[in-house]
């Protein structure tokens, strides 16, 4: 499968400073991370049928987005669709897995000629404002899901995300 979320769409709040370097490790980074979440929400059987049949109505709806759907409680919602969940989550997961940099005789800190190196709380906040925002958006796509329950089938069997991966927010570590 195609990746979803592009080097590109990492702009604004969200903005990461890929070197042309390091936009493959990015790119192979992002096709993981990609993988591990969508078989989290929706399971493997459910993205393996996506992958197969990449333009099928309810997979381009769940990948770009729906307008004006009826949640199950009744309201009318937007769902903004997965680049939108994709990003905030990447991001976490990037600035989280960059801290640290591997070499050939461990594992080391970079240190940077005129600079000063963020600390360990301003990265971890960087994380977590962005973790907390895929959180929400994770709830809003377990909303437009259930709303096409019929559609995504057994999708609640695989929704384990944030059941079983112990979702760590910045409020429960203050």
């Amino acid at each position: 499968m195609d990746n979803i979320v592009t080097n590109a769409d990492f702009k604004g709040r969200y903005s990461l400073a890929i070197s042309d370097i390091g936009e493959e490790n990015f790119n192979d980074f992002i096709t993981d991370e990609q993988y591990d979440l969508l078989l989290n929400i929706i399971g493997e059987s459910l993205y393996n049928t996506y992958n197969a049949a990449p333009t099928t109505t309810a997979w381009v709806n769940l990948r770009d987005g729906v307008t004006g759907y009826t949640d199950a409680c009744g309201y009318v919602r937007n769902w903004r669709g997965l680049k939108y969940l994709l990003v905030p989550y990447i991001y976490s997961k990037w600035v989280d897995c960059n801290a640290l940099k591997q070499v050939q005789n461990g594992t080391v800190k970079p240190k940077y000629e005129n600079s000063e190196a963020a600390s360990e709380f301003g990265r971890s906040d960087l994380k977590y404002v962005a973790w907390n925002d895929f959180v929400n958006r994770l709830a809003e796509c377990y909303d437009y899901l259930e709303a096409y329950e019929s559609t995504y089938t057994d999708f609640e069997d695989y929704f384990k995300f944030e059941k079983t991966k112990g979702i760590v927010t910045k409020r429960s570590i203050e």
